[in-house]
C-alpha cells in the first residue's frame, strides 16, 4: 500500500512539474503580436479571406493558448463579414514547448456566426476555403500550426441554396455546438481499412469526423438536430461537393408543411400538416448516390391531395421504416415498412427515370391488412385517372382488404391509360375481402 502511495505521489509531482515547466516555457517563447501577425498572413494566403482580429490575451491553466476577442472574416470584395466571433482561442501543444517549439493544434471559436451561400452549381465556395485552411501544416521560424480541429460553441449559422433544381431554400442553425477534427495516423488507417472491407472506394485522400448538436430554424418552425459521422475526400484537399458522407442525423419535430413546400412542385399536394421524427442513416455523395437506413414516426398527419386520393388523410399516427438506394436518375426501395392507424403494408422494388417526366414503376407489395374505409384513404387512385376504378371504391362501405402480394411494372403515361384499357399485365394482386 505505502509503494502504491509513493509511486501515485510521484506520478502527481511529475505531472505538476510538467505542467508548471510547460506554462513557463510558453510564457517565455510566445509573442502575442507575432503569432497575431502570422495567424492573419496564413489565413489570408491560404483561403483568400480578409482577416480582423481584435485584442489578445495569453490564457495559462488546462487550456493553455492564446485568445483573440472579435474575429471577422470576409470575402475580398464584400462589404460584411461573411464569418464573425466573438472570441477565438487557439491551444497549444504542451510537450513541444520542452523543445522550445510552439505548436497550435486545436481552434475554439466563441459565439461565431456565419453565412452560407450555395451558388447555382451547387458548390459551396466559403466552406470549402475554411474546410481547407485549418487542417494545413504551416511552419514559421516561430511558430507550427497542426490543426487538428475545429469547436464552435453556441453558433448561428445561415445557410441559402441558389440552385434552380433541387433547391432547399433557407435555413438556419440557432445555438449550435459543432466539433470537426481530421482523422489521421493510425485512426484514418483503422477507419479506411474498416471501410475498404466493405465496398471499394477511390476515396482515401483525407477524413473529417464531426458532431453537431442544434436547433434549427425554417421560417417559423423549430427543429432539434444531431448529427455525426465522418466525410471522406478522393485528395488531401478538402472540397465539400466530392465527399462521400457515413452520417447519423436524428431529426425531431420536423413540419410536415416543409416536406410539401418542397416537393409541392413535383408532387399536386394542396396542403400537408403534422410533425415527424426521423433516425437516419446515410452514406454516399449528396450530389450523386446515397444510401439511406431511415426510422420515421409521424403524429397527426394530414394530408390534402385531390388529385392523388379520393379523400383527404387526416391524423394519421404511424410509423415507417425503409432502406433504399438513391440516385438522381433512380430509386431502389430494398425494403419499406408502413404501420399506421389501421393499415400496415411492406413495398420492394425501384423507380427508373425519375429525372424524366415518365418515370417506370417495378414496385411489389405485400402484407397489406387494412379496413377499406381506411384503405380508401391511401391509395392514390387519381393517378390512374378511372371513374370506374373510384365508383367501384366508393362502393365497397365495409369489409377488411387482405392482400398478400401485389404489384406494378408500367410508367406513369401507361399507369394513365389504364383508365381507358381497363387492368392489364402491368398490375396484379392476389387479394380477398372478409366482412368485418
Amino acid at each position: 500500500m505505502r509503494k502504491a502511495l509513493k509511486l501515485l505521489g510521484f506520478l502527481s509531482v511529475t505531472v505538476v512539474l510538467f505542467f508548471i515547466v510547460s506554462t513557463l516555457a510558453f510564457y517565455y517563447l510566445i509573442r502575442v503580436g507575432e503569432f497575431r501577425r502570422f495567424l492573419i498572413e496564413e489565413i489570408e494566403k491560404n483561403a483568400d479571406l480578409k482577416v480582423q482580429l481584435g485584442a489578445a490575451d495569453l490564457e495559462i491553466g488546462w487550456v493553455t493558448g492564446i485568445v483573440f476577442r472579435d474575429l471577422a472574416l470576409s470575402e475580398p470584395d464584400a462589404s460584411q463579414p461573411a464569418i464573425t466571433a466573438a472570441q477565438i482561442t487557439a491551444r497549444v501543444a504542451l510537450l513541444p514547448l520542452l523543445h522550445r517549439q510552439v505548436v497550435f493544434y486545436e481552434i475554439r471559436l466563441q459565439q461565431p456566426a456565419a453565412q452560407f451561400v450555395r451558388n447555382k452549381e451547387g458548390h459551396i465556395p466559403l466552406l470549402d476555403k475554411l474546410l481547407n485552411l485549418p487542417f494545413l501544416k504551416q511552419t514559421d521560424s516561430e511558430f507550427s500550426v497542426d490543426l487538428r480541429s475545429i469547436k464552435l460553441q453556441n453558433a448561428d449559422i445561415d445557410y441559402a441554396d441558389q440552385r434552380s433544381e433541387g433547391s432547399l431554400g433557407t435555413w438556419r442553425l440557432v445555438n449550435a455546438d459543432i466539433d470537426l477534427e481530421r482523422l489521421r495516423g493510425q485512426r484514418l488507417r483503422d477507419f479506411m481499412q474498416q471501410f475498404l472491407k466493405r465496398e471499394p472506394s477511390d476515396y482515401g485522400g483525407a477524413a473529417l469526423e464531426f458532431d453537431l448538436r442544434s436547433v434549427v430554424v425554417k421560417d417559423n418552425a423549430k427543429m432539434n438536430l444531431k448529427a455525426q459521422g465522418r466525410l471522406l475526400f478522393p485528395k488531401e484537399t478538402l472540397e465539400f461537393h466530392e465527399a462521400r458522407w457515413i452520417a447519423d442525423l436524428q431529426l425531431v419535430d420536423f413540419p410536415a408543411s416543409l416536406i410539401k413546400d418542397h416537393v409541392g412542385a413535383r408532387l399536386p399536394i394542396k396542403s400537408m400538416t403534422g410533425h415527424l421524427g426521423q433516425r437516419v442513416h446515410v452514406e454516399g455523395n449528396p450530389g450523386k448516390q446515397l444510401q439511406i437506413k431511415s426510422d420515421l414516426e409521424f403524429k397527426q398527419l394530414a394530408i390534402d391531395a385531390p388529385e392523388l386520393f379520393l379523400v383527404p388523410l387526416s391524423s394519421a399516427d404511424g410509423r415507417m421504416t425503409f432502406d433504399v438506394d438513391w440516385s438522381q436518375n433512380r430509386l431502389r426501395v430494398l425494403r419499406a415498412d408502413f404501420r399506421a392507424n389501421d393499415i400496415k403494408f411492406s413495398v420492394q422494388g425501384d423507380v427508373d427515370g425519375m429525372d424524366g417526366k415518365d418515370p417506370h414503376f417495378r414496385l411489389n407489395l405485400s402484407a397489406l391488412s387494412a379496413p377499406v374505409s381506411v384503405l380508401r384513404k391511401y391509395l392514390p387512385l387519381k393517378i390512374i385517372d378511372s371513374r370506374e376504378v373510384e365508383n367501384t371504391v366508393n362502393s365497397m362501405q365495409a369489409g377488411q382488404v387482405e392482400i398478400k402480394k401485389a404489384g406494378v411494372n408500367a410508367t406513369l403515361s401507361q399507369l394513365r391509360r389504364l383508365a381507358q384499357s381497363g387492368i392489364g399485365p402491368q398490375i396484379w394482386f392476389d387479394a380477398e375481402v372478409r366482412e368485418r
